[in-house]
């Protein structure tokens, strides 16, 4: 007959401690290294980092990682030993983008602890991060390239304030959440453009910097028509500011434009323009996003 579940548990407890305090009687006398497991580097991550926009969603992935690689010293935090993280998420439907966005904050946890995170006698928590693959995108789609006629055509089904963020989106390469947050106090009165341009807060934008935005005469139109509508937000809907482009109003419209695709375009509608997402608006030919009478390099070094 077996020993009792709670006499098990209470050995295996008994054994995690004599391990502990053999290693901290290693470190003390022989100045071993302490082994610190992948749970103590998260939590030291999530709190050198609270200042993070994204740390909401890096604690959530941290949590779901945390039960497949949580207790493992960082040393045996590597490819495969991910590998069941990964399959679990795969069979949960979890898609490879998202998987990926997981395994990145890992493997900036791992960098840090070998590069940056240092142990009292001054040695990385890491000797080495380890390499770990993404997962491939095998339905991964591009851009797709929305020609004049196109954007017509998807305008004209959308609601007044989309129509509004989606022509000033095109015309200026702007990513979504730069439009949606677009403030008054961001604009910036140039008397050498004889015009305003907009900065836009590194906080809002992706690579860290602060963005110069000039407006052609399409982006400015757009500006103005929102003019004295909102005290703070430039994009508003019934008074209240829009958190999103891409929602139902948005495919609702994508849905009819294609129901008249063939019809008026004259040829069958591509699958491209029937997924068409407000994140392909960016990819436009830059002479739509310049005034081309001016060359913001002369103004501001941030284009040079």
């Amino acid at each position: 007959m077996g020993a009792p579940h709670g006499t098990c548990e209470l050995k295996e407890a008994e054994a995690a401690l004599a391990r502990r305090l053999q290693e901290a009687r290693n470190v003390r006398l022989f100045g071993a290294q302490r082994t610190r497991t992948f749970r103590e580097a998260a939590t030291k991550y999530l709190e050198e980092h609270s200042h993070k926009r994204s740390l909401e969603r890096d604690a959530r992935a941290l949590k779901i990682v945390d039960r497949f690689i949580g207790e493992l010293p960082l040393r045996r935090v590597h490819h495969d030993t991910l590998q069941p993280f990964v399959r679990s998420r795969l069979q949960a439907g979890i898609s490879p983008g998202t998987i990926n966005r997981d395994l990145a904050v890992v493997r900036r946890i791992l960098n840090l602890s070998a590069r940056l995170w240092r142990d009292e006698s001054d040695r990385p928590w890491l000797a080495t991060p380890p390499l770990i693959q993404m997962q491939r995108h095998p339905h991964q789609r591009g851009p797709y390239p929305l020609s004049i006629e196109e954007e017509r055509l998807l305008f004209s089904e959308l609601d007044g304030h989309l129509a509004n963020m989606a022509l000033f989106k095109v015309n200026t390469g702007l990513r979504e959440q730069e439009v949606v947050n677009l403030s008054w106090q961001w604009e910036v009165q140039v008397p050498e453009l004889d015009s305003s341009i907009f900065v836009v807060p590194r906080r809002f934008v992706k690579n860290g910097l602060d963005r110069y935005v000039v407006l052609n005469r399409i982006a400015r139109s757009v500006i103005e028509s929102c003019r004295r509508k909102h005290p703070e937000r430039v994009f508003t809907r019934n008074g209240r500011p829009i958190t999103k482009i891409y929602n139902s109003g948005w495919k609702g419209a994508r849905r009819r434009a294609s129901e008249r695709y063939a019809k008026e375009l004259g040829r069958p509608c591509p699958k491209g323009f029937q997924s068409l997402r407000a994140h392909d608006l960016k990819h436009y030919p830059e002479r739509r996003t310049m005034p081309s009478s001016v060359d913001p390099a002369r103004f501001f070094p941030a284009f040079a």
